[in-house]
């Protein structure tokens, strides 16, 4: 019994460690994202091969936008999104915009 308990022990956390080594970078940024002030100022990011597109609610336009140093920088804007995993929320710096804080689209 206790043999079975450790191989699935070990199963368990092989599995997880391949899960988690298998992850693409910026995966945690995919998905809609909102201002909590209004929830109407939608953007939504989608991955593009190895890099990510932005597009902007109300705008037809995908921006362009790659990792790097754990930051995803959008394309000539100057724009850069940090994810924050302890609240699940991305904050965008932008030139002349400051810090907005976008939560997860439910």
């Amino acid at each position: 019994m206790r043999k079975t308990k450790a191989l699935l022990a070990i199963l368990s956390f092989s599995l997880l460690l391949l899960l988690v080594g298998c992850s693409k970078s910026g995966s945690q940024y995919i998905g809609k994202w909102q201002t909590p002030q209004n929830t109407k100022d939608q953007i939504e990011i989608v991955r593009n091969g190895d890099n990510f597109l932005i597009a902007f609610s109300g705008h037809d336009q995908q921006l362009p936008a790659v990792v790097k140093d754990g930051s995803l920088l959008m394309s000539g804007s100057g724009a850069a999104f940090t994810y924050i995993k302890a609240t699940d929320k991305l904050t965008m710096q932008a030139p002349l915009m400051g810090i907005v804080e976008l939560s997860r689209v439910k």
